[in-house]
């Protein structure tokens, strides 16, 4: 489900849902703001440690002070500051007045260390947009490979206990559980850029045919179609699609020999139902006219 950003690191791991859910909002729903997407690289003479991440230009720089530590795992108690250009930035100001193009950028102070923050960048945003969200890194301090499953813990934490619980409460029971028993937590922002609050733009057929979805009885063959619409949903290619299909099934602990193959073999007649509405298949319609379709089958 990892695909890389923009970026100058060929190592650099990313989070699909992740960056589908700092993208996609934008095309389908009013633009009320920017995410500024931004590379925070630390100067380090012996290793390379970054993280991307999407942020709200909002923000102010102490909100951000909290993003940074969660991401880089650093100390509240650091003493910190933050130049432009060698003029210190004033923490209640928000990053939006310093950031506002594509190569701009900040030194940030933290303790001993400096980190260069540019922006790779902007895209417009809506409401239900996540504050801040990580969507791709490399390195740590420790020497640790720095892994997919590093940013849906640093996601999860960004998010909070609290948000997640709210989110997870607003979807299909199936589609929860899934999140949950993967800790795959880099969906809940992409549940939220959907926004269940919204009225699908749907006829009553297709609301019809989602409400009876999944088909199948068999528990294991139900929770292989939640995992075809979680992938489904990041509105991404064929093979994409496939490749989060296989992470997921492989974080829940799936018998190897699953396949992405058997996996949709185990829910076909509800993708042929999918199919028939437009939703999957070869020929689908829109992202937007699928977008709808997938908050209908997902939200509780």
């Amino acid at each position: 489900m990892f695909a890389p950003v923009k970026s100058d690191l060929a190592t650099n791991v990313s989070s699909l849902s992740a960056v589908r859910s700092v993208k996609k909002a934008a095309a389908l729903k009013r633009a009320v703001g920017r995410t500024l997407v931004v590379q925070v690289e630390v100067v380090c003479a012996d290793r390379t440690i970054m993280r991307q991440l999407g942020i709200n230009s909002d923000m102010s720089f102490s909100q951000l002070y909290h993003v940074l530590a969660v991401a880089f795992n650093f100390s509240h108690q650091a003493p910190c500051l933050c130049e432009r250009d060698g003029f210190v930035v004033d923490f209640h100001e928000t990053i939006g007045s310093y950031l506002t193009d594509f190569s701009d950028c900040l030194c940030f102070h933290w303790g001993l260390w400096l980190l260069n923050i540019s922006v790779i960048e902007t895209i417009p945003r809506d409401a239900t947009t996540p504050d801040a969200l990580c969507i791709g890194g490399v390195g740590s301090f420790d020497d640790a490979v720095f892994l997919p499953a590093d940013i849906s813990s640093i996601n999860a934490a960004l998010t909070g206990d609290a948000a997640i619980d709210e989110i997870l409460g607003l979807a299909r029971s199936g589609v929860a559980d899934v999140i949950r028993r993967s800790s795959l937590y880099d969906f809940v922002p992409l549940l939220q850029a959907i926004d269940f609050s919204r009225m699908p733009a749907i006829s009553p057929e297709v609301a019809m045919v989602c409400a009876v979805l999944p088909v199948e009885e068999n528990p294991r063959s139900r929770e292989a179609f939640w995992v075809c619409v979680l992938a489904l949903s990041c509105i991404s290619d064929v093979e994409q699609t496939d490749y989060v299909i296989e992470a997921i099934i492989t974080a829940l602990g799936w018998p190897e020999h699953i396949t992405v193959a058997a996996t949709k073999q185990l829910c076909a007649t509800s993708l042929k139902q999918l199919e028939a509405i437009g939703a999957y298949g070869t020929h689908p319609l829109s992202a937007v006219e699928r977008i709808d379709i997938y908050r209908e089958l997902l939200r509780g």
